[in-house]
């Protein structure tokens, strides 16, 4: 029986590169959400967010702040409601995402930055510094190849390649869940300056965020 599933499995229509939509404007209207049918997590949700905007999520656990990224990155789908992208329900969406469990690839700094793209050095340069990367790739060189798991590198390295890799492919709209979570306070501190100063939609998840920076935020989101 497994068999005959794989076998009858759709070929994955891949997307061109030149169909993917930068977001530049994200609305929620009166969206209802959950796992199963006794429970919803989203009830009439609905929310903005513009160019520029930089927003937070915060909540108890279980209360939806994931699911949101999901619904705006199409992982998930509302089951009542709209979640529209540049005012229409887009397909493909160029986004960035930067996670508490980075997405690491037994490779080299250099690959886990450009997934194999071709950047100007100038470009990879710049990601590295604004993401707080310049000393441990100063020290390493960006052919360090990472074990698997990247168990010779912290926690905190990991969601740093992320985030340069985020800001390198020039993403219109980051998401970000828990995304500074593994770095100490000054390097958290300087990466949502970094985050601030970017020209982009940015909507964090976080358990904690100390007031100063929770007061740089345009929205504050409490679930």
């Amino acid at each position: 029986p497994i068999y005959e599933k794989v076998v009858n499995f759709k070929k994955l229509e891949v997307a061109k590169e030149d169909e993917f939509e930068d977001v530049k404007v994200i609305e929620f209207i009166n969206v209802d959400f959950g796992y199963n049918l006794n429970q919803k997590i989203l009830e009439n949700f609905s929310f903005t967010a513009k160019e520029g905007n930089k927003v937070l999520i915060q909540g108890a656990s279980g209360s939806g702040k994931s699911t949101i990224l999901k619904l705006i990155s199409g992982e998930l789908n509302p089951q009542k409601g709209k979640v529209l992208l540049n005012g229409k329900e887009l397909l493909h969406r160029k986004i960035g995402f930067v996670s508490q469990n980075p997405a690491i690839f037994c490779d080299t700094i250099r690959y886990n930055l450009t997934l194999g793209k071709d950047f100007q050095e100038e470009m990879i340069m710049e990601a590295i510094n604004k993401a707080g990367l310049h000393d441990f790739v100063e020290d390493k060189g960006l052919n360090y190849e990472l074990e698997e798991d990247a168990n010779n590198i912290s926690g905190g390295q990991k969601q740093r390649i992320e985030i340069a890799r985020a800001l390198l492919f020039n993403c219109s709209t980051l998401l970000v869940d828990e995304g500074t979570s593994a770095l100490d306070k000054n390097t958290a501190d300087k990466i949502h300056d970094t985050l601030r100063k970017l020209e982009k939609i940015v909507i964090e998840v976080a358990h904690y965020i100390p007031e100063e920076v929770k007061a740089q935020f345009d929205q504050v989101l409490e679930l």
